[in-house]
């Protein structure tokens, strides 16, 4: 096994970047937690409100890394921000920095770090559509353009937060069948139906040693890690866009909407439809940054 076998299954994936003036408004919008995201403000004020009534203001001049939390956000009157959304974690879903609180960074104290977000972002804005979603339309050379420019990005970003007295989460060694299962589980669409049995024969374990071992490396058996992938996407399915909770259901590999219903009641509290309706406004869902 090379020395790094561990990193090789780190999920690093950039969502979006980009920088713009938001329309003067005063309504709420969703904070959505997931994936991560790094905000620099140009100009205006973005305030983040949690749903245990702590505001935090994010203001120009900073970099704002929002911790992992419910909540909604509100915009100053002609807000221009630039904003990268990403993933950084290891295999086991654990992002490589804390989230438990939010980090600010003056752009002084990390100049590097707003010069690779601005040539991601002009990176993104010619070679994407629009600039905003992750579509490469099968065009490889703007794929390994984009890449380059959010690893060069993701560098800055993480020698700034070390820089910065972050510490780095380092997850201990994995076991290699634990390993092969967190794999071959990430690999898999949403859709997937996935069985213990033939998750732990894949591996040469027993359901039993298989959950053993997971549980020990990762904190949750494979059936619950799986589920948490599949909460998380269609938490950000329900706040992301328009689609119906039928075709969110569906896209999730639930027969009718009403199993996806009781499943997400289930794992989440509140029902989808509710769950929408408290953490986005209908009519300005497209507006999260």
């Amino acid at each position: 096994m090379h020395a790094f076998a561990e990193l090789d299954l780190m999920h690093c994936r950039l969502k979006w970047a980009y920088q713009r003036p938001l329309p003067d408004s005063t309504a709420t919008h969703p904070y959505v937690n997931s994936p991560i995201a790094a905000w620099y403000v140009r100009r205006g004020r973005l305030t983040l409100i949690y749903d245990d009534d702590t505001r935090e203001e994010c203001l120009p001049g900073e970099w704002i890394f929002p911790r992992y939390a419910r909540g909604i956000q509100q915009y100053s009157d002609e807000l221009e921000i630039l904003s990268i959304r990403f993933d950084a974690a290891w295999p086991h879903g654990e992002s490589l920095f804390p989230r438990s609180r939010t980090i600010r960074i003056p752009e002084a104290d990390a100049p590097g770090l707003l010069a690779a977000a601005e040539a991601l972002v002009q990176t993104v804005r010619r070679d994407v559509e629009q600039g905003m979603s992750w579509m490469m339309h099968g065009d490889l050379d703007a794929y390994w353009r984009v890449q380059e420019h959010f690893y060069r990005w993701l560098i800055a970003w993480y020698r700034a937060l070390l820089d910065h007295g972050v510490p780095l989460n380092r997850p201990d060694a994995i076991d290699p069948k634990v390993r092969q299962a967190l794999e071959w589980l990430n690999a898999q669409s949403p859709d997937t139906e996935i069985r213990e049995t033939a998750l732990a024969g894949r591996v040469g374990l027993s359901v039993s040693q298989l959950n053993r071992l997971f549980t020990l490396h990762t904190g949750a058996t494979p059936m619950a890690h799986w589920q948490r992938r599949r909460l998380e996407i269609a938490c950000n399915l329900l706040l992301g866009g328009l689609e119906s909770i039928k075709s969110i259901a569906f896209q999730l590999g639930f027969s009718t909407p009403e199993y996806f219903t009781t499943w997400f009641r289930k794992q989440q509290g509140t029902p989808p439809s509710a769950y929408r309706l408290k953490y986005r406004s209908r009519s300005d869902a497209q507006h999260w940054v």
